[in-house]
């Protein structure tokens, strides 16, 4: 069994069809319903829990989910809208939502499960902003940067289970919308908007089959290969 975070939209729900399609059971979690025609299609291979993973109820009700249940993978793909904005104009209070939602989350649920987790796969979904920072942009890539390294923490420090993490690259999410839609001129929606003219910004269905593919197929000697797994280098593609 599978346990999806963010699984009401953009790549946590295609990660989640996408195993469910292969015949895995999924825990998919989310603050909003998943779509009723998935709900319908998949019975009970899918379990639903509309929860927030910020929450001490949200953590419970993951936790009694998975009683007396191996977890065969982890799909870490809660996200929050991050909101654009420079350095000078950063809300601290929303920052530390989503410091909750990208970092703090993940640690509390592979603490939760630990001893669920032995010989499982935990996918981290990783940024290029992470990396360094993109102007207009400052709060994404301080939270995404954070988020980087408590998946790199847990890759250093969680033995029993394979950390993963994952660049998708431009993906056709809410926030991405939300870029391609702004007024903003920043060189970050710049480049997403030259993206998008040339067809560069992928489906998130796209982003679930690889998440899958690397969950399901991978061998160890792949996994222990790389440091990370990168949707648009096509080396990266080889299960």
């Amino acid at each position: 069994m599978y346990l999806v975070t963010g699984a009401s939209s953009g790549i946590g729900c295609a990660a989640a069809c996408e195993l469910l399609e292969r015949g895995f059971s999924v825990v998919a979690v989310a603050r909003r319903s998943m779509a009723s025609a998935v709900l319908s299609q998949y019975g009970n291979q899918l379990i639903s829990l509309k929860t927030d993973v910020t929450t001490r109820i949200g953590l419970d009700t993951i936790k009694s989910a998975f009683a007396g249940r191996r977890v065969q993978g982890v799909v870490h793909a809660a996200g929050s809208l991050i909101a654009l904005a420079s350095y000078a104009h950063l809300n601290i209070d929303n920052m530390n939502q989503d410091m909750s939602v990208h970092v703090s989350a993940p640690i509390a649920i592979n603490n939760l499960l630990a001893q669920q987790l032995t010989g499982a796969r935990i996918i981290y979904i990783d940024s290029y902003s992470a990396n360094a920072p993109r102007l207009g942009w400052s709060g994404y890539s301080i939270v995404k940067a954070a988020a980087q390294m408590a998946a790199k923490s847990a890759a250093a420090e969680i033995s029993h289970a394979r950390v993963i993490r994952v660049f998708p690259g431009g993906v056709r999410t809410p926030l991405v919308e939300a870029v391609l839609n702004s007024q903003s001129s920043s060189p970050t929606a710049l480049a997403f908007r030259k993206l998008d003219a040339v067809g560069e910004i992928v489906e998130p269905e796209l982003i679930g089959r690889y998440i899958a593919d690397i969950l399901v197929h991978a061998t160890e000697d792949q996994l222990e290969s790389r440091e990370y797994w990168d949707f648009n280098n096509p080396t990266d593609h080889l299960f």
